[in-house]
């Protein structure tokens, strides 16, 4: 039998209560607490939903009906400061939990990605993915207690850090604003998102952050996420694991001609095109 860690991280602690749940937990971070604090650093899954529905049903166009959802309950969590439960238009549950820190919503965990009926097919296709565990009420009351356990965690990391000498500082140095926005980019280019969707996360005003990000970085916002969705969608062309329509709905695009327009401009030719020589390259 494996022995644990002696110590460990908070990424290992998401492992476990999903392993334990068989839920998928994911932390919004409102504040860039994440990108601030060592201690609260996770890699990059855990900064969205990864549900093998969620997943499933993004391929099928749903990014901007999954983002709106999520803003929703984000919005509902600051005002509430306290957790709920949540149903996305898909039917998936969460138990949505934001965490209060120095009288602020610093973040929210979403623990769940449970079903709360059966699946159904979208865009004409049916999920046959691994099985998505239903909502029961021994469910709700094992998330509520990590969902609580989740938020004192990282409410005495803050407080440590805090205790340190350290503090949240409402004026971040320039290099703060380089390292959020290419972390939110690589964290959420496969969702509808947009500068001021970032300058609202930092309390910042998106004409100031978008020139942070063209000082710090040498390129807009809007052209740093076209850039990584065009990366991330050649990986899934040159796999042919996706068609373009679904490559293009993977990587954060609404609509396969757009995408196309976009994959042309950066790369002189048309995906599909793109995709035959990179496959013909590698035989």
């Amino acid at each position: 039998m494996p022995q644990p860690p002696e110590t460990f991280t908070l990424a290992d602690l998401l492992t476990w209560l999903e392993a334990a749940s068989g839920c998928v937990v994911n932390f919004e971070d409102l504040t860039g607490v994440t990108l601030e604090v060592p201690l609260l650093r996770l890699p990059e899954k855990w900064h969205c939903h990864h549900g093998p529905y969620c997943e499933f049903a993004k391929l099928q166009g749903n990014q901007p009906r999954c983002s709106a959802a999520k803003v929703r309950s984000l919005k509902k969590a600051e005002k509430l400061r306290a957790s709920f439960e949540s149903v996305c238009p898909q039917g998936i549950w969460d138990w949505v939990c934001p965490v209060v820190f120095e009288d602020a919503v610093v973040g929210v965990w979403f623990l769940g990605s449970l079903r709360v009926s059966a699946l159904r097919p979208l865009g004409g296709k049916t999920y046959n993915g691994p099985a998505i565990p239903a909502v029961t009420p021994e469910r709700k009351a094992q998330l509520r207690d990590y969902g609580q356990l989740l938020c004192e965690t990282v409410r005495l990391m803050l407080g440590h850090w805090v205790a340190a000498g350290h503090r949240l500082a409402k004026h971040k140095p320039s290099d703060f604003y380089r390292d959020a926005v290419l972390t939110f980019i690589r964290n959420r280019y496969h969702e509808d998102v947009r500068l001021s969707d970032l300058a609202a996360q930092l309390h910042v005003h998106p004409n100031y952050l978008g020139q942070m990000i063209r000082k710090r970085c040498g390129a807009s916002f809007r052209d740093l996420l076209a850039d990584l969705r065009i990366e991330k969608a050649k990986v899934l062309l040159r796999v042919g694991s996706h068609t373009v329509t679904e490559a293009a709905y993977a990587c954060g695009f609404n609509d396969s001609n757009y995408f196309s327009t976009v994959f042309r401009k950066r790369t002189g030719t048309t995906p599909r095109a793109w995709a035959g020589k990179s496959r013909l390259a590698a035989q």
